[in-house]
């Protein structure tokens, strides 16, 4: 082989796993997963192929098996290319060639993704990207980049530059849950393990974890009112990042599972704090950031009765009254229509409650839209998000503010932060929020618990240097909390988020002091208060894909 060619071939690997904070909450949470390892070749400054034939030979092993091709893997502008019709059957997929695009489809289970040749261009469901390497047809065969492809696949790829050799490694089995306590505790819990959903009775001793959902990928919404019903979204594709769900609730034994909607949902459904109802939104598969229309749905006799509320296409987010008799609405911005916070009756009649401002001096970048909602449980104040029409700068941070509905004017300005609703939490009297101030999209690092004293707005600081907080919630008079040493957030495959995390308290007048204390290499997550705050389940990481739930006094 020339020195030429051998340059081009050169390989660098990345590691790449995404981890996210929210993902991993138990009963109000999802298993955290990881995306595989990307395998990326240099650019060279003048792009060749470099065939297999050449010395030495590539080979691509599955699992440590070598895998046999008709046509040889290829080197194209420094990124190592497989022929798709050779590997389909390692990898477990189907590939159907589409002669009038050009293009080759991968279907795993109801995953679809479709690579065109000699273009940037790649299909993942309903959402198109461009990636860095093309997919080519070579002598009539179609060929797709291997880091990409087996990124879809939810495969691991690693190179080893001096056998010129790819390693494939199939993703690895999830075991299934166990309990490790037999006696009696007073939850039913919700959990996620490997995308699927699974109940566990705390009533019953000895009960094992039951699995409801066996395809596709499940998330968490939350519970009814009473307990009777186990709200959730369930995708029919395996990878935890679909852009397609559907809204399905289950009994709280595991039994009478069921479709509510045949329509995508678009953002999170709520259930009714005082019934079983749903509010939820279906997609807009135009503008996917915009609901089309407010929909409700009562559970009654074990099955659902659908009913539109609001059919006007343009809602950024909604969310429950106390009371259960009406619900706060989003509407976003649009052209100079500034954005606005209506309530809507479970009758249809809309009343203003907060209408913004625009500013002519707008530079492209404004205020969109209230989302993120979060009630005070009697009903005075309303916190949220002021989101921006830019979603990139959005994930940065954004403004919070809380509208008092009792004393109309301008709403309290809070410390911007990320924009999670569950970051925002009201005490059960509704005169403390407590939230998490501080920019960056990175949860573990210069996050900060505050507290707003209402009415007067008082907002104090509980920030202590070097500490990182997250995850607040109420017991009684106190505030619970996730805290630990700030930390760069983690990309390395098996490391968990926050290592050293604890669960802390903070009572009025008095420091802030850790109720849960573990082994060095763990964190703790998911705070969930029992009612009365006699006790809490927590949940023990030990490393970014496995942990143990916790119950303590």
């Amino acid at each position: 082989m020339s020195s030429r060619c051998k340059t081009v071939v050169k390989i660098l690997v990345i590691l790449f796993a995404v981890l996210l904070p929210m993902s991993i909450n138990p009963v109000v949470s999802r298993a955290s997963s990881q995306l595989p390892i990307s395998v990326l070749l240099p650019m060279s400054i003048n792009p060749v192929v470099c065939w297999a034939s050449s010395q030495p030979p590539i080979r691509v092993l599955m699992d440590g098996q070598g895998l046999s091709f008709k046509s040889m893997p290829v080197i194209d502008d420094g990124r190592l290319l497989v022929p798709v019709a050779d590997v389909a059957q390692a990898f477990r997929v189907q590939a159907q060639w589409n002669a009038a695009q050009r293009s080759v489809t991968v279907i795993d289970q109801n995953d679809r993704f479709t690579y065109y040749m000699d273009s940037h261009r790649v299909d993942l469901g309903d959402n198109s990207i461009d990636y860095v390497a093309k997919s080519r047809l070579v002598d009539g065969r179609s060929y797709v980049p291997l880091a990409l492809l087996a990124m879809d696949l939810n495969y691991k790829v690693e190179w080893n530059e001096a056998a010129w050799t790819a390693n494939i490694t199939s993703p690895p089995k999830i075991p299934a849950p166990a309990r490790v306590y037999s006696g009696v505790f007073p939850a039913r819990v919700a959990f996620i393990n490997d995308g699927h959903l699974w109940l566990v009775d705390g009533g019953r001793a000895d009960a094992a974890p039951a699995q409801v959902t066996g395809s596709g990928t499940a998330r968490i919404v939350g519970w009814s009112h009473d307990g009777a019903w186990l709200m959730y979204m369930q995708s029919p594709a395996r990878k935890i990042y679909s852009d397609r769900y559907y809204l399905w609730i289950v009994g709280a034994d595991g039994t009478r599972a069921q479709q509510v909607d045949p329509q995508q949902i678009a953002g999170t459904p709520f259930w009714s704090s005082t019934a079983d109802v749903i509010a939820y939104s279906t997609e807009d598969t135009v503008n996917h950031s915009v609901g089309l229309n407010l929909k409700l749905a009562a559970i009654e006799d074990g099955r659902a009765t659908i009913s539109t509320l609001l059919a006007d296409g343009n809602i950024a987010d909604y969310a429950w009254a106390p009371d259960g008799q009406s619900l706060a609405v989003s509407v976003p911005r649009t052209g100079d229509q500034p954005w606005r916070i209506d309530r809507v009756t479970l009758q249809g009649v809309r009343t203003s409650l907060l209408t913004s401002t625009v500013n002519a001096a707008d530079d492209g970048i404004y205020p969109w839209a209230a989302t993120g909602f979060r009630w005070a449980p009697d009903g005075r104040y309303i916190a949220y998000f002021v989101q921006l029409n830019s979603s990139s700068l959005s994930a940065d941070g954004v403004a919070a503010q809380v509208l008092d509905l009792q004393h109309p004017g301008p709403p309290l300005e809070l410390a911007g932060g990320i924009r999670s609703p569950e970051w925002l939490a009201w005490s059960s009297d509704g005169s403390r929020l407590a939230y998490i101030s501080g920019g960056g999209r990175e949860a573990t690092n210069n996050k900060h618990l505050r507290i707003v004293n209402m009415p007067d707005g008082k907002d104090s600081d509980q920030t202590v240097a070097g500490q990182n907080d997250t995850q607040p919630a109420w017991a009684g008079n106190r505030v619970v909390f996730c805290r630990g040493p700030e930390t760069p957030y983690h990309w390395d495959e098996g490391k968990i988020l926050a290592p050293g995390q604890r669960i802390w308290a903070l009572a009025t007048g008095a420091a802030a002091q850790a109720i849960t204390a573990g082994p060095d290499g763990t964190a703790d997550y998911a705070p969930s208060i029992a009612p009365g705050a006699t006790s809490m389940i927590f949940l023990r990481l030990n490393n970014a894909t496995t942990g143990s739930l916790y119950a303590v006094p």
